[in-house]
């Protein structure tokens, strides 16, 4: 982005200057999306979101782990594999490490993820949308920055649904359509709903705010451009529910 006081003007933001630290535009993500993206935004900005996200994945997946196992071996009970094979996956599991090597895979593994399919992924539609369909001048990085302080909503997410997991001592903990009185638990259904997360569309929109001001585009633009990307990624795991549940692989991705 060559100029970010055009950007802010076009998305009807007050004129860009060096903008907030990084721990504000952290902290406004969560309580003015305007304000966080405002001024030049650091093509920088997403490295400390990635760690954040990347521990608090960890840290999840350590506390979790246990009914995490048991509903994959429940998963897998119900499959149509062979006997020989499920019993091999179950032996898989069970064989699982905790110890320190495991968590610095899990962190390192877990942060790839994130870097690859909710940050570069997500960032390289919107900076396509965003210059190529709607004229905008958004620099890749920036938009990546965006996408990163943006996902920092899934930290409030953890925060919120982890201590009611164990507290229930079930991980059919949901913030999506999920919560809708439809399908058995673990239908394909059920399954398929659980892609419309409440905290995922937060995310969007607030991506949409931040993409609007990177790319000097209007906000409307912005949000057809986010929510288009969002829609095909909510078919694709639609479609995913419905083709892997009761099957190992998706016993073993948690559908």
């Amino acid at each position: 982005m060559d100029d970010p006081g055009m950007s802010g003007t076009a998305a009807g933001a007050a004129p860009a200057g060096e903008g907030p630290s990084l721990l504000q535009r952290m902290v406004g993500v969560f309580v003015s999306p305007a304000r966080a993206f405002s001024g030049r935004i650091p093509p920088r900005a997403w490295i400390l979101p990635l760690i954040l996200l990347s521990l608090f994945q960890t840290g999840e997946s350590f506390l979790l782990r246990d009914l995490t196992v048991e509903r994959m071996k429940e998963r897998l009970v119900q499959t149509d594999l062979p006997e020989e094979a499920r019993q091999k996956a179950l032996e898989g599991l069970e064989q699982q490490g905790s110890g320190p090597m495991q968590v610095v895979l899990s962190v390192v593994g877990g942060g790839i993820w994130i870097f690859l399919m909710a940050m570069l992924l997500p960032a390289l539609f919107y900076w396509l949308g965003a210059n190529f369909v709607c004229g905008g001048s958004a620099r890749y990085w920036v938009v990546t920055s965006v996408v990163g302080l943006s996902n920092l909503i899934l930290l409030l997410r953890s925060v919120l649904t982890v201590p009611l997991k164990l507290s229930r001592n079930s991980l059919e903990v949901f913030t999506s359509l999920a919560l809708l009185p439809a399908g058995e638990p673990g239908s394909k259904l059920q399954n398929a709903l659980n892609a419309v997360d409440l905290f995922e569309i937060w995310i969007a929109a607030v991506a949409a705010v931040g993409l609007a001001l990177a790319a000097g585009i209007r906000r409307g633009q912005a949000m057809t451009v986010v929510f288009v990307v969002w829609g095909l990624w909510v078919v694709l795991r639609m479609g995913m529910a419905f083709a892997l549940t009761d099957t190992m692989w998706g016993a073993l991705l948690g559908f």
